[in-house]
């Protein structure tokens, strides 16, 4: 015979559970539905209800040293657990403007477009591997002078019996 409720509603959001409540006007009795947390929907690390960013995959350490056959830079890192790739950015001084290099997907890189002589600034970030976490922080800067490649010298014996010592010429 009861007709009219009181409705309370807590709403549910992406990690808290929200609720209904009923109470009867006439008799006081009442009765609560909960409704479930609907959980984050992530794309590209940001819930798109509630803009949460998702964990941060780890940032790369990277070491840089030049390759003996070419002289060019050579960056290496460990590799990121939750990665799915890495971003390189290179710039010609240290505060300068860095841009992308290259996305790899391993975990080292040969800069080939380097010139000898000049020296080259590079930081690396961890792409995400998937849409809960965001990309890393950029990695400390390194850099490293390109040098020219190490020639490679063969040793034998001239006409006269002396030692004789040959190379190719080596770019830069």
């Amino acid at each position: 015979s009861c007709k009219t409720c009181d409705v309370t509603t807590v709403p549910a959001t992406c990690t808290e559970a929200g609720s209904v409540s009923y109470t009867c006007v006439d008799c006081g009795a009442s009765y609560t539905v909960e409704i479930p947390a609907f959980g984050h929907n992530f794309d590209a690390g940001v819930c798109l209800t509630c803009g949460e960013k998702g964990a941060a995959v780890g940032t790369p350490v990277v070491t840089i040293t030049n390759k003996a056959e070419n002289g060019k830079p050579n960056l290496k890192w460990a590799k990121v657990d939750g990665a799915n790739g890495y971003e390189v950015y290179r710039a010609t001084s240290a505060d300068g403007e860095y841009v992308k290099m290259i996305t790899v997907t391993g975990n080292s890189y040969t800069n080939t477009s380097a010139k000898a002589g000049k020296t080259y600034f590079y930081k690396v970030k961890a792409i995400a591997l998937n849409e809960e976490n965001t990309d890393s922080e950029f990695s400390a800067v390194v850099s490293a002078t390109c040098k020219v490649a190490n020639p490679v010298v063969t040793a034998g014996n001239s006409a006269s019996g002396k030692i004789s010592l040959k190379w190719q010429s080596v770019t830069g």
